[in-house]
């Protein structure tokens, strides 16, 4: 099983690992907000998000900067998935990614591919920023396809109809989301399954 953890977000809101059962969950560890490396790494997450969301998966970046450096950051680069901060050190510690870059400990880059019931699948150690995203969604379709759980679970009991009128109404296509909540609003306990769109 991974790891759990209790961590704050961008938006200074504690998010748990439990929170995030019944979904994949990209979760990866990165040095620095605003370095080159993790920018390109980042960035290119956030191109991919929509493939992620269509497999039932979640990003989660975690390094040692502070929520207010987090929320900087994701208004930068247009970053739409959450980043945690784990000042302590804790979490990337018993996720095994800690390095020492002089005096200070910061996030390895190293991330972690777990499956909706909290297994760790893949991991992947030192991993290269250009390319990351696309070696992790390769891996998260065959892996989905090997479990089965390469659909979104209850997408079946709601219409093709449903769909169609959520994309006559955005203009964009949309996707059955479990857990789908109001813009800005991340509490695990007010969501519903239903179609939303990706822009």
């Amino acid at each position: 099983m991974a790891p759990g953890f209790m961590l704050p977000n961008q938006e200074g809101k504690t998010v748990s690992l439990e929170d995030l059962r019944g979904k994949w969950v990209v979760l990866y560890f990165y040095p620095k907000d605003f370095t080159s490396g993790c920018s390109v790494e980042a960035h290119n997450f956030q191109k991919d998000l929509p493939k992620y969301v269509a497999k039932n998966a979640t990003i989660v970046g975690v390094s040692v900067d502070e929520p207010g450096s987090h929320k900087s950051f994701c208004a930068k680069e247009g970053l739409n998935f959450t980043l945690l901060s784990d000042t302590e050190r804790r979490v990337i510690a018993l996720y095994g990614s800690e390095m020492n870059l002089g005096a200070a400990t910061l996030a390895a880059r190293n991330t972690f591919l777990i499956d909706p019931k909290g297994i760790i699948r893949k991991t992947y150690p030192d991993v290269s920023p250009s390319h990351h995203s696309e070696e992790v969604l390769a891996d998260l379709e065959r892996l989905a396809a090997e479990s089965g759980q390469d659909k979104v679970y209850g997408a079946d009991r709601y219409s093709a109809d449903q769909q169609k009128e959520c994309e006559r109404l955005t203009g964009s296509k949309c996707i059955f989301d479990l857990c789908q909540r109001a813009m800005g609003d991340t509490s695990p306990d007010n969501c519903k399954p239903g179609w939303k769109p990706v822009y």
